[in-house]
C-alpha cells in the first residue's frame, strides 16, 4: 500500500517527501542516541568543532532539511509550482535551522557557565588521586576542591619526590590543560613516600 502511495506521487512530491521523511528519521535517531548515551551532544557531528552551533553541524543540517522537505510538500499540495515550493522550503528550512542553532547556543551558554575552568584551580587545595611523578617526569591526577565541587584533573609536580595517593596539595600553576601542584606547606616531606622514606 505504501508502494502504491509512493508511485502515485508526482516526482516533485517524491523529492520533498523523501527529504522530509529522511530528515525526520535522522532527528528521531539523534534523540534516541541522546537518551541512550546520556551525552550532551546526542551523537552530533560538527564539521567545525571550534565553533559552537556551526551552520555545518549535523543537527543544524537535519533541521534545515526537515523544514525544507515538509514545507515543500505543503506548498505543492497547495498548488504552488515545484520551483516556488523549493524557494519557500529553503527559506523556512534556513529559518528553522537558525532558530535551532540559537536555542543550542543558549543551552551551551548555560552549560558553560557551570563548567569548571582550569584557570580557576590555581590557588585551590586538594588531594592526590593518582600518584604524581617527581620533577615533571609524568602526569598524575588530583582532586581539586573548588567551592562546593570536587574536580578530577591531570597534574604535574616540580618536587623531587612523587606525590602519592592521599597527599594534600596546592595548585600553583598550569601546564596546558593540566595543573602544577606542590605539597601543602611547600616541603617535599609532605608527600607520603612508601618503603624508601629513610633512603634520602
Amino acid at each position: 500500500m505504501i508502494n502504491e502511495w509512493w508511485t502515485g506521487l508526482d516526482f516533485s512530491l517524491q523529492i520533498f517527501y523523501g527529504i522530509g521523511i529522511f530528515a525526520l528519521f535522522l532527528l528521531v535517531l539523534q534523540s534516541l542516541l541522546l537518551l541512550i548515551t546520556g551525552g550532551d551532544d546526542g551523537g552530533d557531528i560538527d564539521f567545525d568543532p571550534g565553533t559552537t552551533g556551526s551552520y555545518f553541524s549535523f543537527k543544524g543540517l537535519t533541521a534545515l532539511a526537515m523544514g525544507f522537505g515538509w514545507t515543500g510538500v505543503i506548498c505543492i499540495k497547495a498548488g504552488l509550482s515545484p520551483a516556488l515550493a523549493a524557494v519557500i522550503g529553503a527559506v523556512v528550512g534556513i529559518g528553522i535551522e537558525a532558530a535551532f542553532l540559537l536555542l543550542m547556543a543558549q543551552v551551551s551558554r548555560l552549560q558553560t557557565d557551570g563548567t569548571f575552568k582550569t584557570e580557576s584551580a590555581v590557588g585551590c587545595f586538594g588531594t592526590v588521586y593518582v600518584t604524581v611523578p617527581p620533577k615533571n617526569s609524568g602526569a598524575g591526577e588530583v582532586v581539586i576542591k573548588t567551592g562546593t565541587r570536587s574536580v578530577h584533573i591531570r597534574a604535574f609536580s616540580d618536587v623531587e619526590q612523587p606525590l602519592r595517593n592521599g597527599a594534600e596539595i596546592e595548585v600553583v600553576g598550569l601546564r596546558g590543560t593540566a595543573v602544577l601542584v606542590k605539597p601543602v606547606g611547600g616541603g617535599e616531606e609532605a608527600a607520603p613516600v612508601q618503603g624508601n622514606a629513610a633512603s634520602s
